[in-house]
């Protein structure tokens, strides 16, 4: 007697499949490659400091961080949104490269761990975007102005505070 073996018993059909390069998967005008391109002018690393070699391997502080800066760029504002982004979101596992999603935690202290480097590491960001697009910074216009759907409903709901703090918000643009 011959033996049938069952090869199908292992299979489900709920089994999700993805390839191994998820750049595959994503569009090729996927904000992620604008995103990506961006920031290969900026060296993340330098923000960060020294890890220490004690206890189990860390995980990559810059990684997390690209997945925390493009979260912010796409609307996602709370720790807990970027880790479901991260397990969930092809764009979140390309920019982590497959690394194991970071938890809400980690997020949370990769983000407080740049806190005070957040200001120089966003003026470089604007550095980048303005040398990419030929941005003339001569005319800079920042007055808080609230533009809406209804035409002239809140148009200068801001325009009082602004008046009233433009000395501050100038020394405080001009001082980085």
């Amino acid at each position: 007697m011959t033996k049938h073996h069952n090869y199908t018993e292992n299979y489900t059909t709920n089994q999700l499949v993805l390839p191994l390069n998820l750049g595959i998967i994503l569009h090729s005008k996927s904000e992620v490659y604008t995103y990506l391109e961006l920031m290969k002018g900026i060296n993340l690393e330098k923000y960060f400091g020294r890890i220490n070699d004690l206890g189990r391997i860390p995980k990559n502080r810059v990684k997390i961080m690209n997945a925390i800066l493009f979260g912010y760029v796409i609307g996602f504002r709370s720790t807990r949104a970027i880790e479901q982004a991260c397990i969930n979101d092809i764009r979140f596992m390309y920019l982590i490269e497959r690394m194991d999603a970071p938890s809400h935690t980690l997020i949370n202290n990769v983000m407080n761990e740049i806190k005070e480097k957040l200001d120089s590491l966003l003026l470089e960001i604007n550095r980048e975007i303005m040398k990419r697009e030929d941005i003339d910074i001569d005319r800079l216009y920042i007055d808080g102005t609230k533009i809406e759907a209804d035409a002239n409903k809140y148009t200068f709901k801001w325009k009082k505070f602004i008046l009233k703090h433009r000395d501050k918000l100038y020394i405080k643009i001009t001082k980085v």
